[in-house]
């Protein structure tokens, strides 16, 4: 991973999955009367939150998901277009340099 990517992932963080699955495993805990255990090595297994999220809470992780996903895909469509056009910029200067028969800018 590039310092720009993980300053740029810093900045713009996925979804969290985790806070998903924790937030439906407290509200199972609270259904059932018991106490959430937070330490999810101590967690009971039926406190355990994947099954208890619903389809709408899953709804709104795949769509903000998708979000994240176009905005990370823009960004990298981005520093493509960026890297071909200073290549193009190069090659055009390069050209440039060997038909002008100037012998010390010919690599």
């Amino acid at each position: 991973m590039t310092d720009d990517f993980a300053r740029w992932l810093a900045q713009n963080p996925p979804p969290p999955l985790q806070e998903l699955v924790d937030r439906a495993g407290r509200r199972r805990a609270a259904e059932t009367g018991e106490t959430y255990v937070e330490d999810p090595f101590k967690r009971p297994t039926h406190q355990g939150g994947f099954q208890w999220i619903t389809a709408d809470e899953w709804d709104e992780y795949d769509r903000r998901t998708m979000v994240w996903e176009a905005r990370r895909r823009a960004r990298l469509t981005n520093q493509v277009v960026a890297s071909l056009n200073r290549l193009r910029r190069d090659v055009a200067a390069r050209t440039r340099r060997m038909r002008s028969g100037n012998p010390e800018d010919k690599d």
